[in-house]
């Protein structure tokens, strides 16, 4: 189905959004599960190179069912707790190339799956805040995505005492550690498409073909119009 709203403005990590952008998102709900149950803890390794439009992946227990792997830049989010803090708050929005072949997802399974380039460690921490997954005593025996929150300020987020700040957002950091272990690309969370979303050029843009697919197969498509645009968000 697709309906029509109104932009609502803003800004990300990345920006701000792009007329004739096509965006995979995450919305927010009181009734929603909270972020912590899509993080993939421990982090898993991903051993390709960087990448900007996301890769169709096969579920390995689900054969048949494909994700959309995005790479999430350290250029914008120096931590993948930037972004995780920032889909606490405004949901994830994640913009993808304009011609995108939706016909390998399926409507309410199939998951964006992201990738940090400083994610993955072998580095066993006992999280000061404890596992977010509330794993006993994570962090002793292998490494605990909580760790992260401990290395947001060496990782070159903006810090001051015990508040990080990214854009308009703030969030609460502990105290923070001044060595932060060797760390490379990773798989840090599974989140569900809930639906897609089109900024329009004009009033009259109807969007391209690959929303009306993604409609056609069952996907919520919303074209929305009215957007402040002046800095293109490629992510």
């Amino acid at each position: 189905m697709i309906t029509n709203g109104t932009s609502t403005g803003g800004s990300r990590g990345c920006g701000s959004r792009k007329q004739g952008g096509v965006y995979l998102c995450t919305g927010l709900s009181e009734d929603g599960s909270p972020v912590e149950d899509f993080l993939v803890d421990p982090v898993r390794p991903y051993h390709g190179e960087p990448f900007r439009a996301p890769i169709s992946f096969e579920d390995p227990s689900k054969p048949g069912l494909f994700h959309a792997v995005i790479w999430v830049g350290a250029e914008f989010y120096p931590s993948l707790v930037d972004f995780i803090e920032e889909v606490k708050a405004k949901g994830a929005s994640r913009r993808i190339p304009s011609g995108f072949d939706f016909s390998k997802l399926t409507p309410g399974t199939s998951r964006m799956i992201f990738v940090h380039p400083k994610a993955f460690t072998e580095t066993t921490h006992l999280p000061a805040n404890g596992c977010p997954k509330h794993h006993a005593m994570h962090g002793l025996t292998e490494p605990c995505i909580g760790a992260h929150w401990d290395y947001v300020q060496g990782l070159g987020g903006n810090v001051s005492g015990l508040t990080a700040t990214l854009g308009d957002l703030q969030y609460a950091v502990p105290p923070q550690e001044e060595v932060v272990p060797p760390l490379a690309p990773g798989f840090f969370m599974a989140l569900p498409i809930t639906h897609i979303e089109y900024e329009a050029r004009n009033e009259a843009d109807a969007g391209p073909e690959a929303i009306h697919q993604a409609s056609d197969l069952g996907f919520n498509v919303s074209i929305l119009h009215g957007g402040n645009y002046e800095v293109p968000c490629e992510d």
